[in-house]
C-alpha cells in the first residue's frame, strides 16, 4: 500500500487510454515511465486499493489525473 502524496513511477499499462482519463482533462494517457504523485487512495471492503495519480509539467499544468492499480505503479 502506498501513501497519499507518495511519489510514484508508472510501471505498467494494464488498460486501454479511455480508462485512464476518467475525469476527461488528460493532455496525454500515462506512459510507463511518467511519474506521478498519489492524490487520493481509495479504499473500501472488499475491494483492491485504488490510486489516484497526477503527474504535472514544471509549471505545475496537469499532464494527466488517472486511476490506478497497485501492480501498475512503484514508489521512487
Amino acid at each position: 500500500m502506498y501513501d497519499q502524496y507518495s511519489l510514484i513511477r508508472v510501471i505498467k499499462i494494464l488498460r486501454s487510454a479511455e480508462n485512464y482519463d476518467g475525469w476527461h482533462i488528460n493532455q496525454r494517457p500515462p506512459r510507463i515511465g511518467d511519474i506521478g504523485t498519489i492524490v487520493e487512495v481509495l479504499h473500501a471492503p472488499n475491494l483492491p486499493i485504488d490510486y489516484v495519480v497526477e503527474c504535472s509539467n514544471n509549471d505545475g499544468t496537469d499532464i494527466w489525473l488517472s486511476l490506478f492499480y497497485a501492480e501498475e505503479i512503484e514508489a521512487i
